[in-house]
């Protein structure tokens, strides 16, 4: 297997495209760099800087150069003798501009009729068979007078238009009618009562949504890789360029959002294997280790992206002899500031996550409530579930488990919880067993939730109330930890280079 020695990042966008990039591989290889490490490809929302909001699967985004550009950076970066390694997004689409993604246009037009309705991961039945759309300023009652029916036919919506200011959505086959065109009040009213989503207040996203989405971004939504259907068409462009020898490697977005990451990095591999006649591929997934955790040994990948590697590096940089003064000087512009004292590092991280769990992740909470045993639903209200489950995860130590890998995660936090919440012992208990068992999807569902609630909770929150040292506060880092010393550092980097020597080491995000 091919790796590289050292790469670098370039983010490609409209202004700086691939043909951009295909200028400067003479200066990467004259830096020393062995591959180009390029952002996301595929076709983005227009407008994209980032491009990790993909919504065409299918080539790769004529904004940002396009196959054609994709030929031409090639070219002139195997003429400088330098490899490619290429970001990839599985575990999401981009759905802010929902005619520009074809699958969501669809779903949206054609419900659960679409061919591509199982491509998203829908709640339909809590949506009564409708997607939900929180685009709307206010309720639909106060709104309805800024929603109109054109009627006037196009190729991907030929029963015409519903628009609401810049937004427009597809009306669902035969459902259209003059006097809705005409704008009268009750005919969109039962037209939209005829759609296959549902127009919703914006402000709705953060309880009543019913698709996963990337952490709380509601434009961004879930896509159902574990289904080897879907698998293969939103891997075809991407192993067209192994099979072309376009790349030599990638860097897989997210895989914890996945419902079996280490299933789908499998996959993956035996994918990049048939593609590459034979040769395993260079993967790396973008995974967060907390401080001490191990990446899963099974994992068909060269390794992390380093986040783990770039605490240990910033830690070995900073003197153990400034921590005092600056726990000091902390503490002094706290009182300055009539802030409350700086806690725990421990105890803060509980009580950001828990306020993620009680506000922008509660849809994804409910929808795991939802998919509890009858017997659990029946037992416990509602309400009591979702607070069990909320503190179950606020006391999560790490981005998440892989049953029946991290079993002792799920007993720690579970622990952890009834201590702080002796009222809930009994529900949570119950809980246990059943976020346990791999045999039911509430269990897949609940891993899937651990880690947004992590990441806004912490990288999101904490780190901006743990301030004493900036640069503790990269992805992956604890800032509790403030540095290391050389032995403890030379120790971690011989445990790296005997488990995962070719994982990639970051220096900043």
């Amino acid at each position: 297997m091919r790796h590289p020695l050292s790469t670098y990042r370039l983010q490609i966008r409209d202004s700086f495209t691939l043909d951009d990039a295909a200028e400067v591989t003479g200066y990467l290889r004259d830096l020393g760099v062995s591959w180009a490490y390029l952002s996301p490809l595929l076709e983005a929302t227009p407008g994209s800087d980032h491009g990790y909001d993909v919504v065409d699967v299918t080539r790769v985004d004529p904004a940002r150069g396009g196959a054609d550009g994709l030929d031409r950076f090639v070219r002139a970066a195997r003429a400088d003798e330098l490899g490619i390694l290429i970001d990839i997004v599985p575990n999401h689409m981009g759905v802010s501009e929902p005619r520009s993604n074809a699958w969501w246009w669809d779903v949206l037009r054609q419900g659960r009729a679409s061919a591509h309705a199982d491509s998203f991961d829908i709640d339909w039945d809590f949506g009564d068979g409708k997607v939900r759309v929180p685009i709307l300023g206010a309720d639909l009652a106060d709104e309805i007078g800024e929603i109109s029916y054109d009627p006037t036919p196009a190729g991907d919506a030929p029963d015409g238009l519903i628009r609401y200011y810049e937004h427009a959505f597809p009306v669902a086959p035969g459902t259209g009618t003059d006097a809705a065109a005409s704008g009268s009040r009750s005919a969109i009213e039962q037209l939209l009562a005829a759609q296959n989503f549902e127009l919703r207040f914006w402000q709705d996203e953060a309880a009543d949504l019913n698709y996963r989405r990337f952490f709380a971004v509601t434009t961004l939504a879930g896509v159902r890789v574990e289904l080897p259907e879907v698998f293969d068409a939103t891997h075809a462009e991407i192993l067209r360029w192994v099979r072309e020898g376009l790349a030599d490697g990638l860097r897989v977005d997210h895989p914890d959002g996945l419902v079996d990451p280490g299933g789908y990095l499998d996959r993956l591999a035996v994918a990049l294997e048939d593609a590459g006649e034979g040769e395993v591929g260079y993967v790396l997934g973008e995974k967060i280790l907390e401080h001490g955790e191990a990446l899963p040994s099974w994992w068909k990948t060269a390794g992390t992206t380093g986040y783990d590697a770039l605490a240990e590096i910033d830690r070995v940089l900073t003197d153990p002899a400034g921590e005092a003064a600056l726990d000091a000087l902390d503490a002094r512009l706290r009182v300055d500031s009539d802030l409350a004292p700086l806690t725990g590092w421990h105890d803060l991280i509980h009580d950001t996550k828990r306020k993620i769990a009680d506000s922008i992740q509660v849809s994804e909470i409910r929808r795991i409530v939802r998919g509890l045993p009858a017997s659990l639903r029946e037992e416990f209200e509602a309400d009591v579930l979702q607070d069990a489950l909320a503190e179950i995860l606020a006391c999560f130590p790490v981005y998440r488990s892989y049953l029946p890998a991290g079993r002792a995660h799920l007993d720690a936090a579970a622990g952890e919880a009834e201590v702080r919440r002796p009222e809930l012992g009994d529900v949570i208990e119950k809980l246990v067993p059943v976020l346990a068992d791999t045999s039911l999807e509430v269990a897949w569902r609940f891993q899937q939730t651990t880690g947004p609630v992590m990441a806004k909770g912490v990288e999101d929150t904490a780190f901006y109330r743990y301030t004493r040292l900036g640069s503790l506060t990269e992805v992956g880092g604890d800032p509790g930890e403030f540095s290391l010393d050389v032995a403890g550092f030379h120790t971690a980097q011989a445990l790296r280079h005997a488990s995962w020597p070719t994982a990639m080491t970051t220096l900043s995000t």
